[in-house]
């Protein structure tokens, strides 16, 4: 299988090509998928497995924490659980280019799901972007991410959302969305870099749909996207076989992210 995991720390041209070309052969066999599709609507959440080879997690679990904004947030003071994360000031390339191509050759699910998604983002008491409606009247989302990263900014949702996650014995995410203002996306995703059993135990990415809950069986390397509107969090991480107990993520967003103060001061003009 090919493999781009020379990609991490270089931005030519060639290399950003070769990653986009890996990522579209990965993606779209998966997004076509009328299982994907199914699980989507009636779990939540799809599971790619395998989608990172075990040197190119040991790269991102080397890297990851010097592309930090420095804003360790524990999830404690926020009342969503036990834990820590910290948003990324960016992506290293090979994740940039899956970032980029998981919105392309998942618009038209993304589509699909826009109308139950504004309704439940609504449900929950957050506004939606009246320019998405107008959008999906005339036809659906932004063609491209980056299209769809400028109608963020119009809106005052300037500031990355992709996060670096972690947890230790006895973690956990409660149930929750992530909303970052009143734009937001019908999907996004998340990697596992930690192996079940071994790192830890439990720890199961879970997501709420009718009132029941979904839990999936991930391992180490597989790439998961799900429903933004569907609840979702993580259940009690428990000592794995090794020592020292640790489940990262990275949480792969869409949507761009506005600080609460600026919200405020936003709405205050």
């Amino acid at each position: 299988m090919q493999t781009a995991c020379a990609a991490y720390g270089s931005s030519s041209a060639n290399q950003e090509a070769r990653n986009r070309e890996y990522w579209q052969v990965r993606l779209q066999d998966w997004a076509r998928d009328p299982l994907t599709q199914k699980n989507l609507l009636e779990v939540g959440f799809a599971v790619l497995p395998g989608a990172l080879l075990p040197l190119e997690v040991e790269a991102l679990l080397q890297e990851l924490p010097y592309l930090v904004e420095g804003g360790a947030v524990r999830m404690e003071q926020q009342s969503k659980g036990n834990g820590g994360y910290d948003y990324l000031r960016q992506l290293p390339l090979h994740l940039s280019t899956l970032r980029e191509v998981a919105y392309e050759v998942f618009l038209p699910s993304a589509n699909e799901f826009l109308q139950q998604h504004c309704l439940e983002v609504a449900g929950c008491g957050r506004s939606i972007c009246n320019e998405l409606d107008v959008r999906e009247r005339r036809g659906g989302l932004p063609e491209s991410l980056q299209e769809f990263e400028s109608l963020c900014e119009r809106r005052g949702q300037t500031r990355e959302s992709n996060l670096l996650l972690w947890y230790q014995e006895g973690g956990e995410n409660r149930a929750h969305r992530d909303i970052y203002g009143e734009v937001s996306y019908p999907l996004q995703m998340l990697l596992l870099l930690s192996q079940p059993g071994q790192d830890f135990n439990g720890g199961r990415f879970f997501t709420i749909v009718d009132g029941r809950k979904q839990e999936a069986n991930l391992n180490c390397g597989d790439l998961l996207i799900f429903r933004t509107s569907c609840k979702h969090g993580c259940t009690l991480v428990r000592r794995g076989r090794k020592p020292e107990v640790r489940r990262v993520v990275v949480g792969l967003q869409f949507a761009k992210r506005q600080l609460r103060r600026e919200r405020l001061a936003r709405e205050s003009r």
